[in-house]
């Protein structure tokens, strides 16, 4: 697959739910890839014009529905309406706790909501001075980690007083999440999606244990196209997806392709029997925390795979590279152990073991991907640096992992 030739700008797409855990629309994380690790030589102004330019077509193609896109914007680039350059019914400026509550600021604000802006104060803790700007935000965040119930119960009742939606961000843990639910939030931010709610004697749906046994056939060495073929004809809506898939601008092709077999042996085995282990795992939940888990592991799996493809000495190949990112997120999907998963899926022994535990040499890998998702740029580049990679590679790969995906979940 072409790596995505554009500035090196690392673009991390964090989804924000809400009460009825839908997704509600994304916050947009960036970090030029060339910056040192230094935080002192960061230019928070460039860093948002890049994402302007180039990280917001790069998620708004990854959308599907256009949602709400939060981006951070700090006091220059408010002060001269740079969020003009964005459509208003989608982007949702974030005022950063930097930005100083002055009358030029309030003023651009109030241009901004006049132009149909909708306005999100961040990091918001109860600080003094901050009235006008909550008078006008549509949205106010809260860093519930940074503070204790305490304290997140005063500001929850300050804030409930007001015309405006709480957000609770950096939420880890299901937990936490519930708990801020009963503290009266709305929105929530965090990656407690991906953190594993496993249930003592929980048992598979029919259709996760079906969908579990094509993952059994696809994981195996030796896969022939017309056995590919023949699964993927047997499921009607896997047909539709596949052909709709095959179909689209991505490829190109000039006549349309209506045969399942002829669309396999176009793309190639390696190709189809990928697409078809990301779709397979996205049909193991039909929430929405459950797709963003699903589509969060099959952009790991891509970018690993990306990834390990161009480097001198990887720790798997790179088709074993894309399934270590696929299944790193099966125990939150189905709400069992990673060890009681692994049991029975054909995969090499280390690959089980890179799953199971951190305790691996392989794990630099998983934990370097994981950073990206959070926008830990700092520790993102430490960890490229710990695999002897380029940074601008890394960015290119990772935003091409981001298109793939949502490209193969077309539905």
């Amino acid at each position: 697959m072409e790596v995505l030739q554009h500035h090196p700008v690392f673009v991390a797409r964090q989804p924000i739910f809400t009460r009825n855990d839908r997704v509600h629309g994304y916050e947009l994380l960036f970090r030029d890839g060339q910056m040192q690790q230094s935080a002192n030589v960061v230019d928070p102004v460039q860093a948002t014009l890049d994402v302007i330019s180039y990280g917001f077509d790069l998620a708004a193609s990854a959308m599907g529905r256009p949602k709400p896109v939060y981006i951070n914007f700090p006091q220059p680039l408010l002060l001269e309406r740079s969020a003009l350059a964005l459509p208003a019914d989608q982007c949702v400026v974030e005022i950063l706790e930097t930005v100083r509550p002055d009358p030029e600021v309030i003023e651009a604000c109030l241009d901004l909501k006049k132009r149909g802006y909708r306005l999100a104060l961040d990091d918001f803790f109860g600080q003094q001075g901050y009235e006008e700007l909550i008078e006008l935000a549509d949205v106010v965040k809260v860093d519930i980690l940074k503070m204790h119930p305490k304290e997140i119960k005063k500001i929850v009742e300050y804030l409930s007083e007001k015309k405006v939606r709480m957000l609770a961000e950096k939420i880890e843990h299901v937990k936490i999440y519930q708990y801020c639910k009963q503290m009266g939030f709305n929105l929530f931010q965090g990656f407690f999606f991906c953190s594993p709610q496993l249930m003592s004697g929980c048992k598979l749906t029919p259709n996760q244990s079906s969908r579990l046994e094509l993952f059994k056939k696809l994981s195996q060495e030796e896969v022939e196209p017309k056995q590919i073929a023949r699964i993927i004809q047997e499921d009607a809506a896997l047909s539709y997806r596949l052909l709709r898939y095959i179909n689209s601008a991505f490829f190109g092709f000039r006549s349309r392709i209506s045969s399942i077999e002829h669309a396999v042996n176009l793309l190639g085995i390696l190709q189809v029997s990928q697409w078809l282990k990301v779709v397979i795992l996205s049909d193991l939940s039909t929430t929405a925390t459950g797709q963003e888990t699903s589509r969060l592991a099959a952009q790991r799996g891509k970018f690993l795979e990306l990834l390990s493809d161009s480097h001198p000495e990887p720790p798997f190949q790179p088709h074993t590279m894309f399934l270590l990112g696929l299944f790193s997120l099966l125990d939150a999907l189905l709400g069992q152990p990673m060890e009681d998963i692994l049991q029975d899926l054909p995969l090499q022994e280390e690959v089980k073991k890179a799953l199971a535990t951190s305790d691996t040499p392989f794990f630099p890998w998983i934990r370097l991907v994981k950073c990206m998702e959070k926008g830990y740029w700092d520790d993102v580049f430490t960890g490229c640096q710990e695999l002897g990679l380029k940074q601008e590679e890394a960015a290119s790969v990772y935003n091409a992992s981001v298109v793939w995906t949502s490209r193969s979940l077309l539905k």
